[in-house]
């Protein structure tokens, strides 16, 4: 499924226990000085990645005009 996901949606997927959800969950919500320090910790560079998404169906048609009486 993790490959599947990645190769067909570019997704990666992650398979977390309970302790791993909190370490990330803490990471998401950390302030800048948080994260800078745990990438130091953990000897990674640092780097800010910018995703720009649009929706994956067609934009909503405006409905079918009526007739005028």
């Amino acid at each position: 499924m993790k490959e599947t996901n990645f190769e067909v949606y570019n997704l990666i997927t992650l398979f977390l226990d309970d302790d791993e959800i909190a370490s990330l969950g803490r990471l998401v919500t950390g302030g800048d000085a948080d994260i800078r320090h745990a990438t130091e910790e953990e000897g990674v560079e640092l780097r800010y990645v910018y995703y720009l998404t649009m929706p994956l169906a067609p934009a909503r048609r405006p409905p079918f005009p009526t007739s005028a009486h």
